[in-house]
């Protein structure tokens, strides 16, 4: 998102055809929606990027500890200028019309995406499982590298010390498949 793009455009009023407008969507009411959910977007985004730009103009009088806020009135002439470039921009909703009329906005429905993405998971977690396996299979190699003499004296107490770490190893592992979710924002 560019601030330029945003100064550009001018929303004079004129009428809406409503009929036009749904045409892109299933009804009017969808519309609205994805309308409103884009005007938020742009007014959080603008109202970021004006606080950002407000922070690099610091006053000067601001850090001296003689200065008392009732003697007199400082402006700070780059606030200003930056606080009209703002107020030129058209208001967030106009914005948003206009680049839904410009075929600029895209949006998928969430049933789609959740339908997708649920093979999509289904599919990591069987490749995760898969590289699970690998992972463990080495370590058990490893393991017995590490305890030979063990090994070689006693199996019994080899395979009970293996089993506390596999077990651990497992669970951990198992937790972290569970809960590592894979979250998929929606594109508005």
């Amino acid at each position: 998102m560019n601030l330029k793009k945003y100064k550009k455009i001018l929303f004079d009023t004129f009428s809406l055809d409503l009929k036009k407008i749904s045409n892109f969507g299933k009804s009017i009411y969808s519309v609205i929606n994805i309308l409103s959910r884009r005007s938020d977007h742009l007014d959080i985004y603008l109202k970021l990027l004006l606080n950002m730009k407000f922070q690099l103009f610091v006053d000067e009088n601001s850090y001296d500890e003689e200065y008392e806020p009732f003697e007199e009135f400082v402006t700070n002439k780059g606030k200003i200028k930056l606080s009209k470039t703002f107020e030129k921009i058209s208001k967030p909703t106009s914005i948003a019309i206009i680049e839904y009329l410009k075929n600029e906005l895209y949006f998928i429905s969430l049933k789609k995406i959740i339908y997708q993405n649920y093979f999509i998971k289904v599919y990591i977690n069987k490749l995760l499982k898969k590289l699970l396996k690998k992972l463990l299979k080495k370590e058990k190699k490893e393991f017995k590298q590490k305890n030979k003499k063990l090994y070689k004296k006693n199996s019994i107490e080899f395979i009970k010390l293996y089993k506390k770490n596999y077990k651990k190893k497992k669970l951990f592992i198992k937790k972290k498949l569970i809960y590592d979710k894979i979250y998929y924002r929606s594109i508005i």
